[in-house]
């Protein structure tokens, strides 16, 4: 019997823990009943042999090349970061972030409640639950977040704000400045890979500095707080239950 990571790999989990020893510890709050607990990142949403030999084995490729990418932007991050996001923007770095998009919206669709009886609570049979995760992987993206993907600008977002960034079910968002799309991914408390439509980009790439996200400082407590908000909703929608962060106060404000 292996123990399956559900949605949140361990990898990005010790991104997010308290410190970073042998256990990586990290608070979770437990949404149905509203507490805050301690887990360990080795045991955070965590089931028994809930995913089939083929399915574990894609996510763990997935997940080791999505943690290499995340190693070496940490590994930069005392650099200019028009640098960085210039190595980020090429067809290898774009079809990762597609594919980690499609694995992870795969992942929370067995568990929707619009589904459910192939939640992780149901009787439903091992083998059709993993076809229908599958299937759901395979078409995860509309034709519109594909071409979203393929023609924005690859960067960095700094969280500079006094709020973390947390981890959920969902962890990614879309959203928007002056009406132009921005999609981030969170790999840390204060970092994310961040997606911005190329138009928006080229129309502004002229008035940013060394760090070029500075430019987005405007929206950043925002942006951070839709963030979180926006994953307390998903993960509750869906019924995962759990949210994690390195900081309690950023899911006892969840829970008030």
């Amino acid at each position: 019997m292996s123990k399956n990571h559900l949605v949140l790999p361990k990898f990005l989990l010790k991104h997010f823990a308290i410190k970073s020893d042998e256990n990586f510890p990290i608070y979770m709050l437990d949404i149905k009943n509203k507490i805050i607990v301690n887990k360990i990142c080795q045991d955070a949403n965590t089931l028994l042999n809930f995913y089939d030999e083929e399915l574990e084995t894609y996510f763990s490729k997935l997940e080791s090349q999505f943690a290499d990418l995340c190693r070496n932007i940490f590994n930069k991050l005392d650099k200019d970061d028009i640098a960085i996001s210039n190595k980020l923007n090429n067809t290898k770095t774009r079809n990762l972030i597609r594919d980690w998009a499609k694995a992870n919206y795969g992942r929370i669709f067995f568990n929707d409640p619009r589904n459910v009886s192939i939640g992780i609570n149901s009787n439903y049979d091992k083998r059709k639950r993993n076809e229908v995760i599958k299937k759901t992987i395979e078409e995860a993206l509309p034709e519109a977040s594909n071409n979203f993907i393929d023609n924005s600008y690859i960067t960095l977002f700094r969280n500079s704000t006094k709020t973390n960034f947390i981890l959920g079910a969902c962890h990614w968002i879309e959203n928007e400045i002056n009406g132009y799309g921005i999609v981030l991914f969170p790999i840390s408390p204060e970092i994310a890979i961040c997606l911005i439509e190329m138009e928006w980009y080229t129309s502004k790439k002229n008035q940013l500095k060394k760090n070029e996200v500075a430019y987005l400082n405007y929206v950043k407590g925002e942006l951070v707080n839709a963030f979180n908000k926006y994953i307390f909703e998903v993960t509750n929608k869906v019924g995962l239950n759990e949210i994690y962060s390195c900081n309690e106060k950023e899911l006892e404000d969840l829970i008030i």
